[in-house]
């Protein structure tokens, strides 16, 4: 079990709806830290570019080279207007206001009747765009603001180290869905960093997947809650005993809804459902599927053999500090990253990834940005909705006087670290 003095598992109620803790984060965490902007693939070919947004910055990431990629202030060195919205291709990088252009590597190209101007004002070594600190990993693009922040790698640290198994930089976009959430965006973070909810919001999940038996471990400012051995396609003890035939129906029920598998994955799981007819009676029912969707994958080429039979069927679920939630099994993953909604503390934006493992695929997928300022204009699978509906009734007792402090035990070990690398990043002593 990690060690935490007590105190470091009391977090305070006020970083969850004050404006000035969100000043705090806006001076103090946000320019400062690694955070996730796109992913390579939506941006393959040179001159493509994604907007990326946090409060009131804008950062566009360019694609500049076949190798090279580069993230620039999306602010015109002229007189600030933003250069781009959104995502797209162009061969420059030209302002609408009076049409001054950029190189796609920064530099300028052309200023507007630049007679005009005094000569040291239009030098071309002082009209750069404004650059952000770019790198990569598991095919992830992140940003900082920073110029002296410590190198990608070292931040993300042994959790890269582990994540590097499950080769996400070979997965590909099978849907990209954003939305808005009525709670702030450290509860919905919160939520989604723990399984000691799945009792309440999650119940049908407990009648094959024992979730007392999980572990927690910590990765610097990052964490992962991992199933140990035997937890998939095994009922929680809470739900009491039931048989092999009532565990199937309870996870077949389950993938009626296929929000958190990708369409592939959903199908080899269905697929490994249907071998069941041919099982021993006596043969385990968690190894047998998993071996089972073992060699579906192997007909998709897909090697699943690193991969124990619980990260198989169910995986595990990793917290990278900040904001960006990542359950992986060994043929997708499932993301989430919130971020704050700009002035509201009491609401979050939200973008939900579905990714595949494909390492045949060389070139990216058209994938389409689903947009939905309100939740409820989607239809979301069962296990989604439930937290999606759970959440703003947590943000509502939150932002009553009667709530002083969230307190964290075991199973929430991975939110208690969140909280306690958030106070050292921002420097501050947040406990009550």
């Amino acid at each position: 079990m990690p060690e935490f003095p007590p105190a470091d598992r009391l977090i305070d109620g006020d970083r969850y709806r004050s404006r000035e803790f969100l000043e705090l984060e806006r001076e103090r965490l946000w320019p400062r830290v690694w955070q996730v902007a796109c992913r390579e693939e939506e941006i393959p070919t040179v001159g493509d570019y994604v907007e990326y947004t946090i409060l009131e910055e804008s950062v566009l990431i360019v694609r500049t080279s076949d190798k090279s990629i580069k993230g620039y202030f999306n602010a015109c060195q002229h007189r600030g207007t933003q250069l781009k919205q959104g995502c797209g291709t162009m061969k420059s990088i030209q302002c609408p206001y009076h049409f001054w252009t950029w190189n796609l590597d920064g530099t300028i190209k052309s200023v507007t009747e630049s007679s005009d101007f005094c000569t040291q004002h239009v030098d071309p070594e002082a009209l750069s765009l404004a650059e952000v600190r770019v790198d990569s990993w598991g095919g992830f693009v992140f940003i900082n603001m920073d110029p002296e922040a410590r190198p990608l790698r070292d931040f993300l640290g042994s959790a890269a180290d582990v994540l590097d198994e499950y080769r996400l930089d070979e997965h590909r976009f099978s849907r990209y869905r954003t939305t808005i959430i009525e709670a702030n965006w450290k509860a919905t973070f919160d939520a989604f960093n723990e399984i000691y909810h799945t009792q309440a919001i999650h119940p049908q999940t407990l009648r094959f997947t024992d979730f007392t038996t999980w572990r927690h471990e910590l990765h610097g400012p990052h964490g992962v809650n991992i199933p140990n051995r035997g937890a998939a396609m095994r009922p929680d003890p809470r739900v009491g005993e039931l048989d092999r035939s009532e565990v199937l129906a309870a996870l077949m029920e389950s993938m009626a809804d296929v929000d958190l598998l990708t369409g592939a994955d959903a199908d080899t799981l269905t697929e490994a459902l249907q071998e069941v007819v041919t099982m021993p009676e006596d043969a385990p029912l968690g190894p047998f599927l998993a071996g089972v969707r073992r060699k579906l994958a192997a007909k998709a080429g897909l090697d699943l053999s690193q991969f124990t039979d619980d990260e198989v069927l169910i995986g595990s679920i990793w917290s990278l500090f900040p904001n960006f939630s990542l359950a992986v099994n060994g043929s997708n993953a499932f993301i989430f990253r919130f971020r704050p909604n700009g002035e509201d503390p009491n609401s979050c934006v939200t973008d939900v990834w579905s990714l595949d493992w494909a390492p045949s695929e060389a070139s990216a997928r058209e994938v389409k940005r689903e947009y939905y300022p309100d939740w409820r204009e989607h239809d979301w699978d069962k296990l989604i909705t439930q937290d999606l509906v759970n959440l703003p009734n947590v943000q509502a007792g939150i932002r009553s006087r009667g709530f002083r402090h969230a307190i964290c035990g075991y199973k929430e070990t991975t939110v208690a670290n969140f909280h306690r690398a958030l106070d050292d990043f921002l420097g501050i002593s947040g406990r009550p």
